[in-house]
């Protein structure tokens, strides 16, 4: 997608690339219509499959490049194949999804174990539960397996975690935690982060070259991380439920305005910041009421299996990197709320037509 004589991005691929996006994002949302039309009232069906279609908060992501899209896209085949999954074939290959899912975001690395509820209610004695569960764990394994191979040949060393996360605290919390704790400016706690890696630099002579050197590192920056964090418990837990606070709040021109604005404080700065803001407010609550009262009525409407799978996922995106604070990360629960949402119009549906 870069053009390497000129340095720029090569947007005649990128407009292929984002095209390929888009078409695979709605053949997914086809196929899972497909699956679930099958298993539930067909009208209910339609209505969850253009919601998922035109839903803002979700289509946005696919004018980004490797982003949400793929990754939703990803997550919709998912729940596609969990829908009346019952020989170990199908469960292997909801493993490799899983893999590829976490080759695109290093959260889905626990996800396998949400399919430990789902595989509970599924039909069959304790030997098979464990079979289609070691199959599902066979797939996603294939998958850690092939990176950590290939990093193994690439870099003389096996691992399949980005380095990237070993930094994950140190870049998103914990300048917030020192500025809170030791009562440091922003710019003061990134000051004293900065000192001290170039200390642990000092101290072990790490040749940030080669990738082994710079693994060590990285480990030792995030049980630095870590150490503070677990000085500060309290600290760390206001700043934590504060940001899962802020990423419930729904955005969807959150890409638009990452490409118009360069830097965040300057948008949160703007008219548009202070105009859109009070539509989130607004829309926000609409959109958890209803998807709450979809909840509510999905028992009589969705297989058990299949309902917790949505709502157990919800869960664990919304656990598992809303800490960040950032509205980006709660797009995956969007996604499976966007199915009770669904469930609430076509209750309101029916309510209207028994009126009339």
């Amino acid at each position: 997608l870069i053009d390497k004589e000129n340095n720029k991005i090569d947007f005649k691929n990128y407009k292929i690339f984002i095209l390929i996006q888009i078409i695979f994002y709605y053949f997914s949302v086809l196929f899972f219509y497909s699956k679930l039309s099958k298993s539930i009232d067909i009208k209910l069906s339609k209505i969850i499959t253009i919601i998922l279609m035109i839903n803002p908060f979700l289509t946005q992501w696919h004018i980004t490049m490797l982003t949400e899209s793929i990754f939703l896209s990803l997550l919709i085949i998912l729940l596609s194949f969990a829908i009346n999954c019952k020989n170990n074939f199908n469960f292997f290959w909801i493993g490799l999804i899983i893999g590829i899912l976490y080759m695109q975001r290093t959260i889905a690395i626990l996800y396998p174990l949400v399919f430990l509820f789902f595989i509970f209610f599924n039909e069959g004695n304790a030997q098979k539960k464990i079979l289609n569960f070691s199959a599902i764990m066979f797939g996603f394994f294939i998958i850690l397996i092939l990176i950590g191979f290939h990093n193994l040949k690439r870099a003389d060393i096996f691992y399949f975690t980005p380095m990237q996360s070993k930094t994950d605290l140190q870049t998103y919390l914990e300048p917030n935690i020192l500025s809170k704790s030791k009562n440091l400016s922003n710019l003061e706690a990134k000051i004293f982060i900065k000192k001290r890696s170039q200390k642990i630099l000092e101290n072990n002579e790490f040749d940030l070259n080669k990738e082994k050197d710079k693994i060590i590192f990285f480990n030792i920056i995030r049980n630095k991380s870590l150490e503070n964090i677990f000085e500060n418990k309290i600290v760390t837990v206001k700043i934590v439920l504060k940001n899962y606070f802020h990423s419930m709040l729904l955005n969807p021109v959150q890409v638009y305005y990452s490409t118009k604005y360069e830097k965040w404080i300057d948008f949160k700065n703007s008219k548009d910041h202070s105009f859109w803001f009070k539509i989130r407010i607004v829309i926000t609550p609409i959109f958890f009421v209803l998807s709450a009262m979809g909840f509510f009525y999905s028992f009589k409407k969705l297989d058990l299996k299949l309902n917790l799978l949505i709502i157990i996922s919800c869960l664990y995106f919304f656990g598992i990197s809303c800490w960040l604070g950032n509205t980006r990360y709660f797009t995956p629960s969007v996604l499976f709320m966007s199915i009770y949402f669904s469930i609430a119009l076509n209750e309101f549906n029916l309510k209207l037509k028994k009126i009339n």
